[in-house]
């Protein structure tokens, strides 16, 4: 499959408490949410991208989405520098690509009707005549599973559901008739009895539209249960990233191992994987070139705290950054998976 958006070594830091317009005040901290990330995400895929918060998940999103800039680096769309767009040619790119956004109670306007809210991306981007436009609001909740959707048109947001809300906003991002979601914790703020609906929903969404889906949690179950490939992050850095049962039934990076241990299972009997119990960190990325997760492994050795880990591939689309197991190859650095 060809990659439809590819992060080319991106870097984001940001300036907190202090920062002034015109540089670094007295005082200001310095945050580095992504270093030099690279990965590619396929066409038509679901890619799932976890890690524990503060990771960088929510600045990859919006750099993803155009709605930040990277410090270094490039995010690609279809080959094309994000940066570089304007005029008509990022107007295309935000038709292309939308935003499910975590908190359906806050993401949905409570002042407007149902039918407005979906309608409204339609008439921001000059699609149709507003005939035509309501049967594409309809089309779109209709494929949302809110049925039948005249139902919905002129309710407001208190009158649903946190489930029904999220599909609102699922509806809303489809109507555009996007080729790339980006689901930010879609399912976190809502009832576990309706996360699995939501879940099958974006499902049979990508394979009936053709879409292409970044989903973002830090639940790794549900991304065990949607994703055909999952990434994960640690402090700004890919730790490893591959299919999704070889990432979660044979993880290589220590940190994957303390994650995919705190997953409850059903399994009463047979081996099971041993609980990985972690200091805590410090939340911060290292000042000195080393491995980020040094400090908390328990498998760390001298070579972890003197320098970084590249990004390797160790078996087919199954990469990590780990001198446990590739301190021995040299790949060229920035090289994506």
């Amino acid at each position: 499959m060809n990659p439809i958006v590819v992060f080319d070594a991106v870097t984001r830091i940001f300036q907190v408490r202090g920062s002034t317009e015109a540089g670094t005040a007295p005082g200001a901290r310095i945050v580095q949410a992504l270093d030099r990330v690279s990965f590619a995400v396929r066409e038509g895929e679901i890619l799932g991208l976890a890690g524990e918060s503060g990771s960088g998940k929510s600045t990859i999103a919006e750099l993803m989405a155009a709605l930040q800039t990277p410090t270094n680096g490039r995010v690609l769309f279809n080959g094309e520098d994000l940066a570089g767009l304007r005029g008509a040619g990022r107007r295309e790119f935000h038709r292309r690509v939308q935003m499910i956004f975590q908190d359906p109670y806050e993401s949905i306007n409570p002042q407007h009707l149902i039918r407005w809210w979906v309608e409204e991306p339609l008439e921001i981007h000059g699609i149709g005549a507003r005939a035509d436009r309501l049967e594409r609001v309809r089309r779109a909740l209709a494929q949302a599973e809110l049925r039948p959707p005249d139902a919905f048109l002129n309710r407001y947001p208190h009158q649903l559901s946190g489930g029904q809300r999220q599909r609102v906003a699922i509806a809303r991002a489809i109507v555009l008739e996007p080729s790339l979601l980006v689901a930010d914790e879609p399912v976190s703020m809502l009832d576990v009895s309706v996360r699995a609906g939501i879940l099958r929903l974006l499902r049979r969404l990508r394979d009936e539209l053709d879409l292409t889906i970044l989903y973002i949690s830090h639940d790794l179950s549900t991304v065990r249960y949607i994703a055909d490939r999952v990434a994960i992050l640690y402090q700004g850095k890919l730790v490893e990233i591959g299919g999704t049962d070889a990432v979660m039934r044979t993880p290589l990076h220590p940190y994957t191992q303390a994650l995919m241990s705190a997953v409850p299972t059903l399994v009463v009997a047979g081996p099971r994987r041993p609980r990985v119990l972690l200091p805590a960190g410090n939340g911060s990325a290292a000042t000195t070139p080393s491995c980020r997760f040094a400090a908390r492994c328990p498998h760390a050795m001298n070579v972890c705290r003197q320098r970084e880990p590249l990004l390797v591939e160790l078996a087919p689309g199954h990469a990590v950054a780990c001198f446990l197991h590739s301190e021995a190859a040299v790949p060229q650095p920035g090289g994506r998976a």
